[in-house]
Formats: structure tokens, sequence, C-alpha cells
């Protein structure tokens, strides 16, 4: 938001008055004399025997390319831009400060090429109207200790921001900041190499104005903030890529972790299983000895009994020999011999 400038205001009341004053000097000296006629543009005026043709005041507006729509009021602002850049301007957007987005292109797909000049027709209307808003707001919230009537001065001299996208042939995008329309008839765009662009021009009072050194300010401003933002962003990332990092190799632990229990327990399980089969192995073998001692044990008993009734057989038989023998011998009065066949009888 501007302010209107003491000497602005002197100027364009000081214009208003000599242009009045002119016109009427004008016309006191066509009535002085019906033969003094003062026309606009080509006139003839004679004044005395002499004759004079003044030279018609060329229209700095004539040819060219006319952008925005012509309309006239108070808020209405007919300037001239001159693209002093070097390159061609293929879109040319206005935004005032109450807008977040710049309205459509003025150009409507003409070209500015550097060295030429445009007619700029830009209302602002709903600018002001955006901002007697805004400041009533303001007004009503302000404390009553406010000075009366300061505010509604104060709004009189305010005027919006106003903001300028170019959009340039090679793609390039930039912004002139905070134009001050009120201020000049007739501007240049310039640029210092491309790196920001700025306004050249001279007030109603003839002082010459730039806004190179705010336009350059503010470029330098943006460059830190994009190198802040740049920073920030590669800080974050790299932040981002270390935490990756940890919890990868947090990640690549936990399954070497798993995978070494996981062997582990597989190991455990096949010691288990392995001294199961021994053991099991062992049984079997030791069941076996077992089943084999029992059974030689049987065997053994078996024969032991088969000799020990061979035994009995053979002692029951001897001894039923001899009870025979002696038996005979009691019978037959006599004595048997022995088995080798000696012995005696009695006759």
């Amino acid at each position: 938001m501007r302010k209107l400038k003491g000497k602005q205001v002197l100027a364009a009341v000081f214009a208003a008055v000599l242009g009045t004053s002119l016109m009427g000097c004008s016309l006191r000296a066509g009535s002085a004399s019906g033969s003094n006629v003062v026309e606009s543009g080509t006139t003839l005026s004679t004044i005395g025997a002499q004759e004079i043709t003044p030279t018609p005041t060329p229209d700095p507006n004539e040819g060219l390319l006319a952008i925005g729509t012509k309309a006239s009021g108070k808020h209405v602002y007919k300037v001239r831009f001159d693209n002093e850049t070097g390159k061609t301007i293929t879109a040319f957007q206005i935004r005032d400060e109450s807008e977040d987005d710049f309205e459509p292109d003025l150009l409507q797909g003409n070209e500015f090429p550097s060295g030429s000049k445009v007619l700029c027709y830009y209302d602002a209307g709903d600018a002001f109207k955006a901002m007697k808003s805004a400041s009533s707001s303001e007004s009503e919230e302000s404390t009553e200790s406010a000075a009366v009537g300061q505010t509604a001065v104060n709004a009189a001299e305010d005027i919006p921001d106003f903001y300028i996208q170019l959009t340039f042939s090679d793609g390039q995008v930039a912004v002139l900041h905070d134009v001050p329309f009120s201020e000049f008839e007739e501007a240049m765009i310039c640029t210092d190499a491309g790196t920001y662009y700025y306004l050249t021009y001279e007030t109603p009072d003839g002082t010459s104005v730039t806004t190179m050194k705010s336009e350059q300010k503010i470029k330098e401003q943006a460059d830190e903030e994009a190198a802040a933002a740049k920073k920030k962003a590669e800080e974050e990332a790299a932040e981002s890529e270390a935490a990756a990092k940890r919890a990868a190799e947090k990640a690549a632990a936990q399954s070497a972790a798993a995978q070494q229990k996981q062997e582990e327990e597989a190991a455990a399980r096949k010691q288990a299983e392995e001294e199961a089969a021994a053991q099991s192995a062992a049984a079997a073998a030791a069941a076996q000895q077992q089943a084999e001692e029992a059974a030689a044990a049987a065997a053994q008993s078996v024969a032991q009994t088969a000799q020990n009734a061979q035994n009995n057989a053979q002692d029951n038989t001897q001894n039923t020999t001899q009870d025979n023998t002696q038996q005979n011998q009691t019978d037959n009065g006599g004595t048997v011999g022995t088995a080798d066949g000696s012995g005696s009888t009695s006759n």
C-alpha cells in the first residue's frame, strides 16, 4: 500500500490550474479580435500581420499496441511501457495486493518485442474497493483512542500495491513489485543481465526514479530464501537418507539376528534329533544285546536241562543195570561179574 506524496498532489493541482489558465488565455486571445482564431491541432493563428502555422503536437500513443480494456474513470491507469529488456515479452499480467493470482494476460497472444512500446489500460477500481473494505474492517477493530478522522484522511491518500508478471519468449518469468501506476505516464522495463527486472520512469514533477535497488534487494532476498530452502531441503533429505540407512541397518541386524536364531534353532533341532537317534540306536542295541543274552541264557539253560536229563537218564540206566545184575546174581545164587566179564559163579 502506498501513500500519495505531497509533491505529487501539488504537481497534479499545479498542472490542472496551469492547463485552465492556458486555456483561458487562448480563449481571451480569440475573443479580442475576430481575425485571431485559435484552433486545436493544425490551427492557423494570425498575430498582427504575420501568419504562423504551429507545429502539431505528436500523439505519443499513436500506433502503439493497446493492451487491457480502454476505459476512463478515477482509478483507471493509462500508461506506456517501453521494453528495454533485450527479450520479447509474450505475456503481461497484473494483480493488486488483495489478489493471490495474476489476472489474465493483457497481451492476449500478441508479442511485446524489445525496443517497442505498448499502451496499457488498467482499471484498478476493484483494488481500491478491496483496500477500502479492508481499511473499514481494520477501523472497526481499532481502539477508541485512535484519532477521530485520521483514519479517513489516511485512507483517502492510500493506494494499493500492484505487481506485474512478465513472461518472456525464452520461458523466463519475472515479477515487477510495487508498481506505482500513479507516479508515471511512461516507464521503461529494464534488466540487470536477466537476473532481475526493474522500472525506470520520470514523475510529473520531473524526478527520475528507478526501482533497480528495491528489485535487486527483493531478488537477493528471494535468492537467500531459495538457498535457505534448498539447504533445508538438502538437510532434510540427508536426515531422511540417514534415517533410512539406520532403519535399513536395523532391519538388516534384526534379519541377521533372526537368521542366526533360526540357524541356532535348526542346529539345536538337528542335535536333538541326532541325540534322540543315538539314544534310540543305543536303546535298540541294548535291547538287542539283552535279547541275545537272554536267548543265549535260554539256550544254555535248555542245553543244561538236556544235559541234565541225559545225565539223569544215563544214571538211571546204569542204576537199573546194576540193580538187574545184582538181582540176577541173587536169583542165580552166584555173583555176576563185572562189566568187563570178570567175576565168579558158584556151583
